[in-house]
């Protein structure tokens, strides 16, 4: 049916679309979620990791979520960069290279004998040291474009 009939609703879910961001609002029915459990071919069903997982979400959502995607990357990032310790939305930066380098901080601090709460800041705390601040504050990329 929407192959057929796009043009016909593509300014009624335009209009919806832009009503949703405007209003900072997602509907509860887009929002419903169902997980299907596939098995994994030659696994053994009695252990979780046997199985995938695939989440069904309203297509409405998903193409909200594709056209936000489309203005962070190509529009709001262009304007206003990710910090550099930033991985979301770079090329080759994954979470395993975010934990790697707290847990490289972490062990500086332990090496230097200094308090590890400053790990991850920005911002420093009352009788911190330098060694461990800087870590850079691993945040959603739509904060950038607030």
């Amino acid at each position: 049916m929407l192959q057929h009939g796009f043009e016909l609703l593509a300014g009624k879910l335009l209009m919806l679309l832009r009503a949703s961001l405007a209003l900072g609002y997602i509907s509860v029915s887009w929002r419903h979620t169902r997980v299907v459990f596939i098995p994994k071919p030659r696994k053994s069903l009695t252990q979780a990791k046997s199985l995938r997982t695939i989440s069904l979400t309203s297509f409405i959502l998903k193409i909200l979520e594709k056209l936000i995607d489309r203005h962070i990357g190509g529009g709001v990032l262009v304007e206003k960069p990710l910090h550099q310790n930033q991985d979301a939305y770079r090329a080759r930066m994954y979470t395993e290279t975010a934990l790697f380098q707290v847990v490289k901080r972490l062990e500086k601090c332990l090496e230097h004998k200094e308090p590890p709460e400053n790990v991850g800041s920005r911002r420093p705390v009352a009788g911190g040291s330098s060694s461990c601040l800087g870590a850079g504050s691993y945040t959603l990329p739509l904060w950038v474009a607030a």
